[in-house]
């Protein structure tokens, strides 16, 4: 099995719908990845005449998805109809359908909020044990750059095995970065003696840091190194 071997492809027919389907294509391509269209309606529409509609549309427009990625040379799956909240049912599909990543836009988000992610792409990446690839508005696939923060855990190691592919395969550029979290404690008496602990705990993570990187074969990969101190989530 690839890195790839199967994708699923959460269409939700919003304005950025062609731009994932030239994502979803190039990124088979790249990886020789079969696809897997799916799109999930509401499953509380009482009017039987309206709920038939909106199953025929979403049925015409994932055959439409279906044709243009096979018109780019990629294989695709049969599509996907489910019902229910979006997020649980593109989580629960990707595991039955054994996907190796879920591809998804970002959605709309909340006026004013910093990262701009829909509710449903958030829930997606919260939930979901499956990779998430999320595409924004007028991205596209020139992978240039890749971040792989790294807190020298094995899920973080199987991750930066997956970024190396990528970085290969794209030939991008990889920056592994990993965080020091600062102490903020009360307990000591001093500015002096807290600078000094957060000191020493940076010094002990970049040992950490050095020791997680000798495991990992980075031959052939254009990759840089950061360290960081502070919140990692920021």
């Amino acid at each position: 099995m690839t890195i790839l071997d199967k994708i699923l492809f959460a269409q939700d027919f919003a304005s950025t719908s062609k731009q994932l389907e030239s994502v979803a294509a190039s990124l088979a391509s790249s990886f020789n990845s079969t696809i897997v269209p799916m799109h999930v309606l509401p499953d509380d529409i009482v009017n039987p005449k309206v709920k038939d509609l909106l199953d025929d549309t979403a049925n015409s427009r994932l055959e439409a998805t279906t044709k243009t990625l096979q018109q780019s040379n990629v294989t695709v799956e049969k599509p996907i109809i489910k019902y229910g909240t979006p997020y649980d049912q593109i989580v629960m599909t990707a595991s039955s359908v054994n996907a190796n990543m879920i591809l998804v836009g970002s959605g709309e988000s909340n006026a004013g909020e910093k990262f701009k992610l829909g509710t449903t792409t958030k829930r997606i990446i919260q939930r979901s044990e499956k990779p998430v690839m999320v595409i924004k508005e007028d991205s596209n696939l020139n992978v240039k750059t890749i971040l792989c923060p790294v807190d020298f855990s094995s899920p973080s190691e199987r991750a930066l095995k997956n970024a190396l592919i990528f970085a290969r395969r794209f030939k991008s550029e990889l920056i592994i970065l990993s965080v020091s979290e600062l102490t903020t404690s009360s307990w000591f008496t001093s500015e002096e003696d807290l600078a000094e602990e957060n000191k020493q705990r940076a010094k002990a993570h970049a040992k950490q840091f050095d020791d997680f990187l000798k495991n990992v074969n980075l031959e052939g990969v254009n990759w840089t190194r950061e360290e960081r101190s502070g919140n990692p989530a920021l």
